[in-house]
Formats: structure tokens, C-alpha cells, sequence
């Protein structure tokens, strides 16, 4: 669920732009471009924590280690979701693109949240707060996805 956590919250960072509204043609490789860019810019799972860590079974070391390592990723694509927020997509997406802010906020909180929980040790807190973070990342994805993002929006 880390992982998924982590790749979800990747594959709709966007990049900045000016005012004027871009192709959808420019929007898409500009998107792509930074997501690219994003799942490269996150932190390795450290390797205290092993690939296959679980929240629900850690210790309480593990569970702060994990607390730590997720707000990493999550300050990573708070600076990579203002960013986006400066991209402005061909009219015709806008509306999906509002949406998907708002989902990329949610998830992006949610995973902040989570953050907080691993740190205090709250388990059912944590699980909770991932799988809303995970439902609001396959939304936003798909709208990427429907709309021709390769890179964002991908799984």
C-alpha cells in the first residue's frame, strides 16, 4: 500500500506554465514531462523498512520510520501539486482538470494524515487515511488517463 501510495501520488504531478492555455498537445507532454520527472523524485523506501513493509504489522520503530519516510514523499508532490495548479489545460479539459486538483489534494492531505498517524502510532489511522488516499489517486489517474496522459495517470 506504500508503494501504491507513492506511485499514486507520482503519476499526476504537473509542471508550472504560464497564463495562456496550452494545446492539448503541449499540455500533455508538459505533464508528462514533469510526472516523469516526479516518480523520479521519490525517496527509495529505506531499507529499514524492506519492501514489503506493512503498517499493520510493524513495530513502533518501523511504524515512525515509515511515518517519516511517507511525509517525504508527500512533501515531494505538495511542491509538485502547486506547481500543477500553474499549468493551464485547453478549455475543454478544464472542468476534469478542477476535478482532478481537488482529488490530488484530497489524496495529497490523506497522505499527510497518514504521515502523522505512522508517527503516533496509530495503526487503523494510517490503513485508513492510505485507502482514502488510494481511491482518490485511481480517480484522478483515470481522468489523466481518459484524457491521453501517458506518463500521468499511469499505474
Amino acid at each position: 500500500m506504500l508503494l501504491a501510495l507513492a506511485v499514486a501520488l507520482a503519476l499526476l504531478a504537473g509542471c508550472g506554465g504560464n497564463s495562456a492555455r496550452l494545446s492539448k498537445g503541449e499540455f500533455v507532454k508538459k505533464a508528462d514531462a514533469i510526472c516523469g520527472s516526479a516518480q523520479k523524485g521519490i525517496p527509495r523506501i529505506p531499507a529499514s523498512l524492506g519492501k514489503n513493509f506493512d503498517p499493520a504489522t510493524a513495530d513502533e520503530t518501523g511504524l515512525a520510520a515509515f511515518g517519516t519516510y511517507l511525509e517525504s514523499v508527500v512533501t515531494v508532490f505538495r511542491t509538485e501539486l502547486r506547481d500543477l495548479r500553474k499549468l493551464h489545460p485547453p478549455s475543454d479539459f478544464q472542468k476534469s482538470y478542477d476535478a482532478t486538483l481537488d482529488l490530488l489534494d484530497k489524496g495529497v492531505k490523506e497522505g499527510g494524515e497518514a504521515a502523522v498517524a505512522a508517527r503516533a502510532g496509530d495503526r487503523a489511522k494510517v490503513q485508513a487515511r492510505l485507502s482514502e488516499s488510494d481511491g482518490h489517486f485511481r480517480s484522478a489517474n483515470k481522468i489523466a488517463r481518459d484524457y491521453g496522459l501517458k506518463t500521468c495517470g499511469s499505474s
